[in-house]
């Protein structure tokens, strides 16, 4: 229950931050770690999201969910034109969860 709870927190403040501005579209890398497993990177992206079809979408979280870190992963995002914001966590018993803010300047069409 709470980590349906977080991330339903975490995804509305994803959108929250999208709708700040228009210049920029925005994104989580985040990292669910346990005592009890191998830690898992996962994209959290709106699926409407400037500049990338479904398809683009599916590949960049399948690349992301096979890193081994959670630099590895935004190494492979700066290389897709997104810049880091902000970090932060959260713990939960056993699980500290780590979410890292990323944002793509939106690409600005001239003359339409």
């Amino acid at each position: 229950m709470r980590k349906i709870f977080l991330s339903l927190i975490c995804s509305l403040l994803v959108y929250a931050a999208q709708a700040q501005s228009d210049n920029y579209s925005y994104a989580q890398l985040v990292q669910d770690g346990s005592i009890f497993r191998r830690d898992v990177i996962q994209l959290d992206m709106p699926l409407k999201t400037q500049g990338l079809s479904d398809q683009d979408i599916k590949d960049l979280s399948q690349r992301v969910l096979y890193s081994k870190s959670l630099p590895h992963a935004m190494n492979l995002m700066t290389g897709e034109g997104w810049e880091f914001v902000q970090a932060y966590t959260v713990s939960t018993n056993d699980i500290t969860t780590v979410f890292w803010v990323i944002r793509k300047r939106n690409q600005i069409k001239v003359g339409a």
